[in-house]
């Protein structure tokens, strides 16, 4: 049906195809690998050649076979992808001014995303928003979210010695709790638990749906925004409701009142801050997913727990297990010229961290969860690529809230590996059983880890966690010394 709104819609002003890959003003395309050796299907491009399940996994495939540096169209939008932490660097941050925006799509307007921060066009509106999240969530006032964190952790702590058995619920408390409420008490002032629940819900909602309507090929109204002005009444015209009901809970987000002095009244007369708050929970859903891949690999490597390292931990399972696998879409402002490669306005640009993060070449063994890896006769080894860099992305548009999630992350390993045992569950005669990671694709760039078992017994009681977190709250303290 939607071929046929183009059809009826398209003939009297949409630009032809051609047009809008080849405007006059571009020069002859130089050398793109991808196009030299896969023919692009006529109106549609690549479509078909564009891996829908693990797209990491399928994009790291296309650059082992064709180089690290990959182009594909897609109904006449490029799509570049970079397999290498070289090209990232020198495109996102060498070339920053002309690679930090992000695609312009109809559905941005159509959902009422226009103001989240995270998908702001690069420009003085979203350099004014970043500085107010450097000024809160730079490394020196991270500390000021520890006292919430220590609350929240205590409470995730208790639930997990309950029901370790719905240890998966737990981690998920951790996104609305640990991390999510912190977010809320401190951006919003609002310490109410049933408030802070219903603004993650909205939120988590939210970021969902927006993912799935910007899949490519999705809605044909990303590629041809005249469509954005047929009414909801014409055939073929549904996925107006669709993204009616995203802007309606959008909206949501955006209603919850500061009830306490907080980081949003402190800037809201400067702009509108419920749209930092939104974006800042985006930390808490990496820190979740951190979270559960943590239980994993602690289960199957059980003689980790005795080492009590808990700084490598949390960055070993950053690297080994990348929540973002592709990052956020960047997109270049301007036509490019880059290693003998000509990259037009609006291309469209992927990073696969996961990639990078897995690279044989710059880890042993990467596929094996090994926090050592990082060091060198007991010292950090400076030879060995931070993984932090690309989980938290690149360039200008690089994660602000890294620092609040690295020590969010650091104390939840910190608090799980000092109070409880962690190991592989057991078949019915008592043997072992491992664990395997399976993720599946939870969003565009997104990756979901598959639900899975594993025993969990506590090794420190409840009325020891006090003691605990004090602990935890000069060792964190000495992080940023």
């Amino acid at each position: 049906m939607q071929a046929l709104v183009v059809i009826l819609w398209g003939t009297g002003g949409c630009i032809g195809r051609e047009e809008v890959l080849r405007p006059e003003t571009q020069k002859p395309l130089a050398g793109y690998l991808f196009l030299q050796v896969l023919k692009a299907i006529p109106s549609v491009g690549n479509v078909s050649d564009i891996p829908e399940l693990l797209p990491w996994e399928g994009y790291d495939a296309l650059c082992k076979q064709y180089g690290d540096i990959v182009y594909l169209e897609a109904i006449g939008q490029g799509l570049l992808i970079l397999g290498s932490s070289r090209r990232a660097v020198d495109l996102l941050e060498t070339r920053a001014t002309n690679y930090s925006d992000r695609p312009d799509v109809a559905l941005i307007e159509l959902t009422g995303q226009g103001w989240n921060f995270g998908m702001m066009p690069y420009g003085p509106q979203w350099r004014q928003h970043r500085r107010v999240f450097h000024d809160q969530l730079k490394p020196s006032a991270v500390s000021q979210f520890y006292p919430i964190m220590y609350e929240e952790t205590n409470m995730f702590l208790r639930k997990l010695k309950s029901k370790p058995k719905a240890f998966l619920d737990h981690i998920h408390f951790v996104h609305v709790g640990l991390v999510g409420t912190t977010i809320m008490r401190a951006t919003y002032g609002i310490e109410d638990p049933e408030k802070n629940a219903e603004f993650v819900h909205y939120s988590e909602m939210l970021v969902q749906e927006v993912g799935e309507a910007g899949k490519p090929g999705r809605y044909l109204v990303n590629v041809f925004p005249i469509l954005k002005y047929i009414p909801a009444w014409f055939p073929g015209a549904g996925f107006q409701h669709y993204f009616r009901e995203i802007a309606e809970m959008s909206l949501k987000t955006l209603e919850i009142p500061p009830t306490h002095p907080s980081m949003t009244t402190n800037y809201l007369d400067r702009f509108r801050g419920e749209s930092n708050a939104s974006e800042m929970l985006s930390v808490a859903r990496n820190t979740t997913a951190s979270g559960k891949g943590f239980f994993l690999v602690m289960a199957n490597n059980p003689d980790l727990q005795k080492k009590a390292q808990a700084e490598l931990d949390a960055v070993e399972v950053s690297r080994w297990y990348i929540a973002v696998p592709l990052g956020v879409a960047h997109c270049t402002t301007e036509d490019d010229e880059y290693d003998g490669y000509f990259i037009p306005k609006n291309t469209f640009i992927l990073a696969n961290a996961w990639a990078m993060m897995h690279n044989e070449e710059m880890f042993d063994k990467p596929f094996e969860f090994n926090p050592e890896r990082f060091l060198k006769d007991g010292n950090i080894d400076p030879s060995i690529p931070d993984a932090e860099h690309a989980a938290f992305g690149f360039g200008r548009r690089i994660c602000p809230g890294r620092h609040f999630a690295g020590d969010a992350l650091f104390i939840l390993t910190a608090s799980i590996l000092a109070t409880f045992n962690i190991d592989q569950p057991k078949d019915k005669a008592g043997n072992r059983v491992s664990i395997s990671l399976e993720t599946t694709l939870l969003l565009l760039t997104r990756s979901k880890l598959l639900p899975f078992e594993c025993d969990i017994t506590p090794r420190l009681q409840t009325e020891n966690l006090p003691p605990l977190l004090g602990f935890l709250a000069r060792r964190t303290r000495t992080m940023r010394a």
